[in-house]
């Protein structure tokens, strides 16, 4: 055998043994051996589409835990105590007011006394009777006719004219204010108490009772 030939067939062997060295250790690697028709060199599948199917399913789902879940409550439904209706106000009107400590200094001035600053209730006979403040004389303004000359005779010398009814949402006193208006007393003279008797009352201030002035 020529050295050429030789040489070629040592090659040839070691190529078979290195091949099949290859092959022995492929498959005995920990992490697992390399497939020999696989093409590792692909940038991978393309994601499916979604299943129209499963997407109108799980909308189905979401509606009906939508629909499921309470709505919130609303104040005072749902065992919470209801929350408290504002307060009445008075009537709105166009005269101007005297407040309670005001009124209360009226009582203790002299003008008071001298008929000078007059205190007029516009409640009702009985109501009057049962309580007024001290010194008011009564004038009701749905029988206004029969007072309207005992008023005038008090009202007309008179430097401050206090008017006031049974107070909070009482209208009779702002009405007796307009009569006061229509028999010629001047806008400014007249004050109007909102507060009225129940106030009065609750803060334990003197009052009167009978026919009065």
């Amino acid at each position: 055998m020529s050295k050429l030939k030789k040489a070629l067939v040592e090659a040839v062997v070691l190529g078979v043994a290195g091949i099949a060295l290859g092959l022995v250790s492929n498959a005995v690697r920990d992490r697992g051996s390399l497939s020999l028709t696989k093409d590792y060199f692909s940038k991978g599948t393309a994601p499916r589409s979604p299943d129209p199917g499963l997407a109108a399913a799980t909308g189905e789902r979401r509606d009906a835990v939508a629909k499921s879940t309470p709505a919130p409550a609303a104040p005072g439904t749902n065992g919470d105590p209801p929350r408290a209706a504002p307060p009445k106000k008075h009537p709105k009107h166009n005269y101007q007011e005297i407040q309670f400590d005001d009124v209360a200094d009226v009582l203790k001035a002299p003008e008071h006394q001298q008929g000078l600053w007059v205190l007029v209730d516009a409640r009702k006979d009985d109501l009057y009777e049962a309580g007024h403040l001290p010194g008011a004389i009564q004038a009701d303004h749905y029988d206004i006719d029969r007072y309207r000359d005992h008023l005038l005779e008090h009202v007309q010398p008179a430097e401050k004219i206090i008017v006031y009814c049974g107070g909070g949402d009482c209208e009779d006193s702002i009405f007796l204010c307009g009569d006061l208006m229509e028999m010629g007393i001047e806008y400014d003279r007249v004050f109007l108490y909102p507060g009225g008797f129940s106030e009065w009352e609750a803060k334990n201030m003197p009052v009167e009772t009978g026919k009065g002035n």
